[in-house]
């Protein structure tokens, strides 16, 4: 798991140093013309063994509405080194629903944004409690809910390809429903299923801005 974190901080220094660079506003575009929507995936989500879809829809120059639906699902997952905690099961989905705003000019002319908004996230799991010489089938239904603030920068090319980069804090709660013995065997981590405190976020979006608006 550790490896996965630094191979996710890496990848965020990748891209965040080109984007910086090709990231300026582009006067030669129109300035009443601007996409109507941009759908875009979150590649990062993987590690979690999620997938994550986002429609980010424009409502005026300086602001939009992102809707992300995800999904879980995963047999046998072998990256959950979590206090002996071994998954043979998870299915889930989620929901995050943001505001987000483009400052100054707006979106095609200024290359940063600010979003905040909820997120829900439902997983069940099968999983393998360890105890004193055995271990014991479990299982888990997780709610999880929060709040995020974020920044970032991101890059419309000339085609429609969208690249966004982000960061920012949140805080997650978590209801859990479990047979387990020790009702804390997942919220020891930030990526734990059923972590409840502050979070770092950190992330990359890619995809296609479509359609156009005149405002």
């Amino acid at each position: 798991m550790k490896t996965k974190i630094i191979n996710l901080i890496l990848t965020f220094a990748l891209f965040s140093g080109p984007l910086a660079k090709a990231n300026q506003p582009n006067e030669n575009h129109s300035n009443d013309l601007i996409p109507k929507f941009i759908f875009t995936v979150q590649p990062l989500y993987a590690i979690i063994n999620g997938l994550r879809v986002d429609t980010e829809i424009i409502l005026r120059r300086n602001h939009s509405l992102q809707l992300s639906p995800i999904l879980f699902y995963s047999n046998n997952f072998s990256g959950s080194d979590i206090s002996g905690v071994y998954f043979d099961r998870k299915r889930g989905a989620g929901l995050h629903f943001y505001h987000r705003f483009y400052p100054g000019k707006g979106l095609g002319k200024s290359s940063l944004h600010i979003s905040h908004g909820p997120m829900w996230h439902f997983n069940n799991i099968k999983w393998q409690e360890t105890i004193p010489g055995d271990k014991v089938e479990r299982f888990n239904s997780i709610h999880r809910i929060g709040w995020d603030v974020m920044i970032g920068s991101y890059f419309i090319s000339s085609d429609r390809f969208f690249l966004d980069v982000y960061t920012g804090m949140g805080i997650r709660h978590s209801i859990l429903r479990t047979d387990a013995d020790n009702l804390q065997e997942m919220n020891y981590y930030y990526w734990s299923p059923g972590y409840s405190g502050a979070i770092l976020l950190l992330g990359f979006r890619v995809g296609l801005a479509t359609g156009t608006n005149s405002f």
